[in-house]
């Protein structure tokens, strides 16, 4: 029988968040034999190689790769093994609905070029209690099971005081010096595993002011987070595989969705099937924040385009996901409007966030940013300033005008 959905798992060092993960989908109401899983290993120095052998309803390709090779390349070793007509990359550590293989299949067999993100009924879920955990895991957790006699019984809570019930349990966990599990196969089947979770919606507030398929969101590509997505195989061979070029953490699930986009994909978020993402110790963003911040200048490079530039309005802080919005159809508007001004506004912008993506790698000041632009070319300069002025005064595309304000008047 001819496989329809091939799902990719990539994995490093999550065991044994992926086992239960395999586990979710032994009981998806899709037919088991029209779908495969293709799970690759990224040279898992844990207990993930004992997933080799699994027994599933459903085919299992177990790949190890030799060394680790990092996010995207990953992804790739699996989809280029895939037989299915429509793909769908989940990480490794996500517990997902029975149906949720069903509704991603029938999404794609009603629409073509149709990319189905995970994000507002995304939750996050303890499946296993880490020593390694930070304060604010093991308080998320205690705020779960607060309420529940037979939870509290369970880790001898009997003290009224969060604090001190928080530092029990950590205590208690970080004692065994090895992970405490929180799920069973039989848990998973029954779905059971839902008292540990909570909500965690991503972009939650982009789809509440947009909806479920982004209408007039100009960029549905900031949803596209592989911790579930789905795409036909036809449309990934059109726009290529994941950018290899980034390294470490970050953008490279952006980078496919704003080539996805341009493409003229269409993008709709499934709200029937919710997913749990599973905790797991995490780095302090401190620690990654750097790899993000080159990785987003590899974007900038690879895709010289004033929506992926406009980031840096977010990277500052300036604007949040809803409301950079609104610069960008102003700046689609004054393009349309006059296609050689749209040119060079995009132009000297992308002076801007150049300049201001360097400095942010190399954690100098961000200042003087129009003296920047008229160093680069000063006649650029000059018709940048003298259409803000005009615009500005005559009350057109107010917020590209207002954005483009703050961002010179930017100290930080």
């Amino acid at each position: 029988m001819s496989v329809e959905v091939s799902i990719i798992m990539n994995s490093y060092n999550k065991y044994p968040q992926n086992l239960y993960s395999l586990q979710s989908l032994k009981h998806q109401t899709f037919d088991p034999s029209k779908m495969e899983v293709i799970f690759v290993d990224d040279a898992s120095t844990d207990r993930t190689p004992k997933l080799r052998g699994l027994r599933t309803p459903y085919p299992f390709h177990y790949i190890r790769t030799e060394r680790n090779v990092g996010r995207s390349e990953v992804k790739n070793i699996g989809i280029r093994a895939a037989r299915g007509k429509i793909i769908i990359v989940m990480d490794a550590e996500m517990l997902v609905h029975p149906k949720l293989v069903e509704m991603h299949h029938r999404y794609h067999t009603r629409e073509d070029r149709l990319v189905v993100t995970g994000c507002l009924r995304h939750h996050g879920l303890f499946s296993v209690l880490q020593p390694a955990f930070n304060h604010g895991q093991f308080a998320r957790f205690y705020s779960l099971i607060r309420k529940r006699p037979s939870l509290r019984r369970k880790f001898r809570l009997k003290s009224a005081k969060a604090r001190l019930n928080v530092a029990k349990i950590s205590a208690r966990v970080r004692k065994t010096k090895k992970p405490m599990r929180l799920l069973t196969e039989w848990g998973i089947k029954r779905r059971t595993y839902r008292k540990y979770a909570f909500p965690d919606p991503l972009r939650g507030e982009v789809i509440r002011r947009f909806g479920q398929r982004y209408e007039g969101y100009h960029f549905p590509w900031y949803c596209v987070v592989t911790h579930c997505i789905s795409v036909r195989k036809s449309l990934f061979d059109e726009v290529g595989p994941f950018y290899e070029g980034f390294e470490g953490w970050g953008f490279e699930d952006w980078e496919f969705g704003y080539r996805l986009h341009q493409a003229g994909a269409k993008f709709l978020d499934d709200a029937r099937a919710p997913i749990y993402h599973q905790e797991h110790p995490v780095k302090p963003y401190s620690s990654i924040r750097m790899d993000n911040l080159k990785n987003y200048q590899r974007f900038l490079n690879r895709h010289r385009d004033f929506a992926v530039g406009v980031h840096t309005m977010l990277l500052l802080g300036l604007r949040d996901f809803v409301s950079v919005n609104g610069i960008m159809t102003d700046f689609k508007a004054l393009s349309a409007d006059d296609p050689e001004i749209g040119q060079t506004m995009q132009s000297a912008c992308l002076v801007l966030f150049d300049s201001v993506a360097q400095r942010l790698v190399d954690q100098s000041r961000i200042e003087n940013l129009s003296e920047t632009l008229q160093q680069h070319d000063a006649k650029m300069f000059r018709i940048f300033s003298s259409k803000l002025e005009a615009w500005r005064n005559g009350g057109q595309y107010p917020q590209f005008t207002a954005g483009m304000d703050e961002l010179l008047a930017y100290r930080g």
